[in-house]
């Protein structure tokens, strides 16, 4: 796909092409998309990401690790990139703003052995396809990417509102089966999800999907968890939600 001009917003302005696009059955008719070079600009946005705050856990998100807010031109910008140039792949209607958006710059600082079950197995951002969900990778060290997964046990990749009780029924049965999963990041495979989907880490690239995906980040053994935003995994994790198509 060609460069796609965007109109500059308190400095953010992106001739950005979509990199290759992830879609099969495995994903369950739902789309990836993979953005390179999504600003013109990264290192100023890690500046900014450097001055932000304070870094906070959530109250209530089960997110392993710190967050503070994005720029508010940051959403802005995204808001547009995605509705007039994303929405056909992505199954929403062209041109529509979104209904809600949060960008969060994010930090992974959370020790593997502290995580409880919920945090150890992927997760879905929400039910609704309508909800975008996009990591923008900020860091330049390999700290990992993203990786999507299919539950064995429903065989589901995404879970949408008429699949979430099923799903969590199915979950509750796994934990009576085999027991509650072991503190830990997923990498790969396990007994209880199949990965489906690999998307791997480079600066300034960012990773489009349906938060119904079944999805987690890949945090290695040799992973850091510094909370320096120059030095930790660096994200700006941004959530939109679009009126279903």
């Amino acid at each position: 796909m060609a460069a796609m001009a965007m109109p500059s917003s308190s400095g953010l302005q992106r001739g950005a092409a979509i990199s290759g696009i992830i879609a099969h059955e495995s994903l369950d008719g739902y789309r990836v998309l993979v953005i390179d070079d999504l600003l013109d600009d990264p290192d100023r946005m890690r500046t900014e990401a450097a001055t932000a705050g304070p870094y906070d856990r959530e109250p209530g998100n089960y997110y392993p690790g710190l967050r503070a807010p994005a720029p508010a031109a940051y959403g802005d910008f995204l808001a547009g990139f995605i509705s007039h140039h994303l929405a056909e792949p992505l199954g929403l209607s062209p041109d529509t703003p979104p209904l809600a958006v949060q960008c969060l710059f994010s930090l992974v600082t959370q020790a593997p052995e502290s995580l409880l079950p919920i945090q150890s197995i992927p997760h879905f951002d929400s039910s609704d396809p309508g909800h975008i969900a996009v990591v923008h990778y900020l860091f330049k060290q390999d700290f990992g990417g993203t990786s999507f997964y299919r539950h064995k046990g429903t065989g589901h990749d995404a879970i949408t509102s008429n699949r979430a009780r099923a799903y969590q029924k199915a979950l509750a049965a796994d934990a009576s089966r085999i027991g509650l999963p072991k503190p830990g990041y997923m990498g790969s495979d396990s007994a209880l999800f199949a990965r489906t989907a690999q998307i791997a880490p480079r600066y300034n690239r960012a990773v489009v999907y349906p938060g119904c995906l079944l999805h987690a980040g890949d945090i290695g053994a040799a992973f850091g968890f510094s909370s320096d935003p120059l030095e930790g995994r660096l994200t700006i994790t941004s959530f939109l939600r679009f009126p279903s198509s």
